[in-house]
């Protein structure tokens, strides 16, 4: 496993160091240049569902997935070791923007925000594996797209209906509940998702042939 994440580092080193880059200019950038300020929290959500797509587009451009299956290693492995590195990504650009947040431009840091931060990362991180080890490099971005339209389609529709329905109680739960135990739930199902997303995408990945 170590030396597949340090594959990993070796093979996105470029892609690591140019998002924490953009994450710490843009964040400033857009504190002191916008009207209204930005909080930096979705530039961490951003880079975070972008990183696991551009390193495996520049693993397949270079054709290293194929090396890879051809040395005398564990595909559960492999697979774990692409979760293992995404997770690690997602962790350092939400604790860079906790010590951003820790700027006086800003407006402090909260602990619900960082988790729910990784929540959505931990969501699309847990469905997109699956899709590429499914559909393959080449077709993923069509299965990304029509998960976006059908997000886009239905998501609206769930929002309204959960407002209309005060969320089916769970508002007043959310009330009753104190911030960190809401991150702690957060948390505890993204781990969930991911933990069920890397048993799916390693049982596809071990019937793939190459």
């Amino acid at each position: 496993m170590r030396s597949l994440l340090l594959k990993e580092w070796i093979v996105n080193r470029s892609i690591i160091l140019s998002m924490t880059t953009l994450l710490v200019l843009g964040s400033i950038f857009a504190e002191l240049f916008s009207n209204h300020g930005q909080d930096p929290i979705y530039l961490a959500v951003i880079f975070g569902c972008l990183f696991p797509f551009v390193g495996d587009m520049s693993e397949n451009t270079n054709q290293s997935e194929n090396l890879i299956n051809s040395l005398p290693v564990n595909r559960q492995e492999i697979v774990a070791s692409k979760y293992v590195s995404a997770f690690l990504f997602s962790l350092l650009i939400i604790v860079m923007v906790a010590v951003i947040k820790l700027f006086p431009i800003f407006n402090g840091v909260r602990l619900i925000e960082l988790a729910l931060s990784f929540t959505l990362v931990g969501m699309f991180i847990s469905i997109y594996f699956p899709l590429l080890y499914f559909l393959g490099p080449r077709f993923v971005m069509i299965g990304m797209m029509v998960l976006g339209i059908v997000s886009l389609t239905f998501l609206p529709q769930l929002i309204n209906t959960g407002i209309k329905k005060n969320f089916w109680g769970l508002t007043e739960y959310y009330q009753q509940m104190s911030t960190e135990w809401v991150s702690i739930i957060l948390l505890g199902i993204t781990a969930g998702l991911l933990l069920v997303s890397w048993f799916i995408s390693g049982r596809i990945y071990m019937k793939k042939q190459f």
